[in-house]
């Protein structure tokens, strides 16, 4: 646990920590003033917290490789998340390795490690590999965490990641995000027309998929709270589809078909529903929900204008848009059945893509005025 660590160690942290209130309630003064003060964010400066990946015990050659890849792999994430500074094992000093082993933790500090990563992989079947890890507070020479994870050999990429999430979230106390995946859409150009697909990788680049074929143009994908389906837009003969893909038995099937412009999918906390905006007349747009369990479609909004980009906020209840009905574009908030509507901005300038924070109080935003790009956020009061 993070208080295992050293006392410099969680200095270090307390400081970053100091820096993102900081920084998150200065926005939040930015987005409820009258007279609205640009930030400029140029770059952050942090100590990152340098850490040795020991190389994981193996016997046979087929263990020897899995592991100098798993640790390649640990390695490569802690490093992008800018939290860590990975130490090169040109510099070990130790040459033991292996989870029973009690580190040297003088040569450790040596090299100024602050975290000690140990680990080994055995072969247990004829398909299947145990990794177990252990991670170390130098400082303090104390195990802070030991776990084991069984795999077949093709996922040895998804296992690293995981150990990587969980050196991440032991060391630092917040959710590591390295075994995840990005949707987007890809595009390429033929002799005849651009093509488009939705397409499905890791997050570092790796294990890259398309799960369309080409044919008809896609716009907006969005993951399921699962992770297992993507929702997305497809015309076919230039009528708008919302359709569903399914990740784990690759059935693909149409939830709901629009006439004119559909936009902006997105799932509901539990999976359950789906919002997306529609313009079937000009200079008119409203959202709609459809229910993944009955097929139900209902529409939220009314009126004539332009209503747009839904956001759930965490638990299900709300619903932010944005909206001109008042004449220029701002954010506004509903509940699920698109009652209470309520406008939660009033400045100049065009208010886009609102999201809700992880705790329910926060809508972050885009905004556009006089040709400038603003990211802000407001503190939720309904």
């Amino acid at each position: 646990m993070i208080n295992n660590l050293s006392i410099s160690m969680t200095k270090v942290l307390k400081i970053i920590l100091a820096i993102i209130i900081i920084l998150f309630n200065t926005l939040s003064i930015f987005a409820n003033t009258t007279t609205l003060s640009p930030i400029k964010i140029t770059k952050g400066n942090c100590t990152q917290i340098p850490i040795a990946i020991n190389f994981f015990a193996a016997k046979s050659n087929e263990e020897h490789g899995l592991s100098q890849n798993i640790v390649s792999i640990i390695s490569n994430d802690l490093n992008i998340s800018k939290i860590f500074a990975p130490i090169s094992s040109d510099l070990f000093i130790e040459t033991e390795q292996g989870v029973a082993h009690i580190p040297l933790f003088t040569a450790w500090s040596q090299i100024n490690a602050n975290i000690l990563i140990n680990g080994e992989i055995t072969k247990i079947d004829s398909t299947d590999f145990k990794v177990t890890f252990v991670v170390w507070d130098v400082f303090s020479a104390k195990e802070i965490t030991r776990k084991s994870f069984t795999f077949p050999s093709q996922l040895w990429r998804s296992t690293a990641h995981k150990i990587a999430d969980q050196i991440y979230q032991h060391v630092t106390g917040s959710k590591g995000n390295f075994n995840t995946k990005i949707v987007y859409v890809s595009e390429s150009n033929s002799s005849k027309r651009t093509i488009r697909r939705i397409a499905i990788m890791d997050q570092d680049g790796a294990n890259h998929n398309y799960i369309t074929n080409g044919k008809n143009h896609v716009i907006t994908p969005v993951f399921s709270p699962n992770n297992n389906q993507i929702l997305y837009v497809s015309y076919h003969n230039k009528i708008p589809t919302v359709r569903i893909h399914d990740l784990n038995s690759g059935n693909n099937k149409i939830l709901a078909s629009f006439n004119g412009i559909t936009f902006s999918p997105r799932f509901s906390p539990d999976g359950n529903k789906i919002l997306v905006s529609n313009s079937s007349t000009k200079n008119v747009t409203h959202i709609y929900e459809i229910n993944l369990l009955t097929g139900k479609i209902k529409q939220l909004t009314k009126g004539q204008s332009i209503n747009t980009s839904p956001s759930y906020s965490p638990d299900g209840s709300k619903i932010a848009f944005v909206s001109d009905r008042s004449g220029s574009t701002q954010i506004y908030i509903m509940n699920d059945q698109g009652n209470n509507v309520k406008r939660l901005t009033s400045q100049p300038g065009a208010y886009t893509t609102p999201a809700w924070s992880p705790t329910n109080n926060y809508i972050a935003f885009t905004k556009i005025e006089a040709g400038e790009f603003s990211i802000g956020v407001i503190k939720f009061r309904w």
